[in-house]
């Protein structure tokens, strides 16, 4: 179990946002939305318990990315610059990491682990 806290959105948190959201927050996993002008979608799910956070990034007809984490200390779902971003922070003994999901025009993906 990690010593640090798992912070994260709650549905209420996230009503006001341009998402949509697709399971209660039950039990502390909450899975949400996001659609692109171009079409694509990403979905996001965290899981509090487990520490986790997963992203699926989809095309109209096709499967583009899914990316999982675990060790999650953070999730942040905000709108910047007309783009909702989803960022994730992780940490482990050796490493950290930060991935962010940007959903505007298109979709875009930033993901750096780096060692600790």
């Amino acid at each position: 179990m990690s010593k640090h806290p798992f912070e994260a959105p709650t549905r209420a948190d996230l009503e006001h946002l341009p998402v949509e959201i697709l399971s209660e927050d039950d039990l502390g996993v909450l899975s949400v939305r996001a659609w692109a002008k171009d079409g694509e979608s990403v979905k996001v799910t965290w899981d509090v318990l487990a520490r986790s956070f997963t992203v699926w990034w989809r095309s109209a007809d096709a499967e583009r990315l899914t990316v999982y984490r675990e060790l999650v200390v953070q999730v942040s779902v905000n709108v910047e610059l007309g783009a909702v971003v989803f960022r994730c922070w992780s940490q482990g003994a050796d490493l950290k990491g930060t991935l962010v999901v940007r959903v505007a025009e298109t979709v875009t993906v930033t993901d750096a682990t780096l060692q600790s």
